[in-house]
């Protein structure tokens, strides 16, 4: 039984509160009792709705970020015209890190299964661009006379002759 104005435990019997020295304690609360009960058990415990084995690893979540975010770039610059080579240099990156990455977990999952697709997206589009880039430099080259003189030149010197 527990004292209903000071909540201290009472031996049975008692008439009055050893501690607050009250007389009218023939009514004991039940609300105090269970308030103390929960007060002194232990025997609470939380129990998650996850293992302990499917709770994200810190460095996971980073390095999958990192792909992730290598390969948001890659593609953003890689769809760029004249940007494409920083395209083609953060797929690449991107690439890497997935490579480690999947040293390290065997799998991937989430931002990695993303960044990995997206750094494959963009380091075709980078190539693609450059590619292109590459092409329309040539064009333009050959089709100023000014310049053609050089080129022919320039590779001649590596034994490459262009002369038509």
């Amino acid at each position: 039984m527990f004292c209903k104005y000071c909540g201290s435990e009472l031996p049975n019997g008692t008439t009055f509160c050893l501690k607050c020295g009250k007389d009218d304690i023939s009514e004991a609360s039940s609300e105090i009792e269970t308030t103390q009960e929960i007060k002194n058990s232990n025997s609470f415990e939380y129990t998650p709705d996850v293992t302990k084995e499917e709770v994200v690893d810190p460095q996971r979540n980073s390095m999958a970020s990192k792909i992730l975010t290598f390969a948001i770039m890659g593609l953003a610059f890689g769809a760029s015209y004249y940007l494409s080579f920083l395209g083609l240099i953060f797929s690449i990156i991107s690439r890497v890190k997935l490579s480690k990455y999947i040293k390290i977990y065997n799998d991937t999952e989430g931002k990695a299964t993303v960044g990995k697709h997206l750094g494959l997206v963009g380091l075709i589009v980078s190539i693609v661009l450059l590619a292109t880039l590459f092409l329309d430099i040539i064009t333009f080259i050959l089709h100023n006379n000014v310049y053609i003189e050089n080129i022919f030149e320039f590779f001649k010197f590596f034994g490459i002759d262009l002369s038509i």
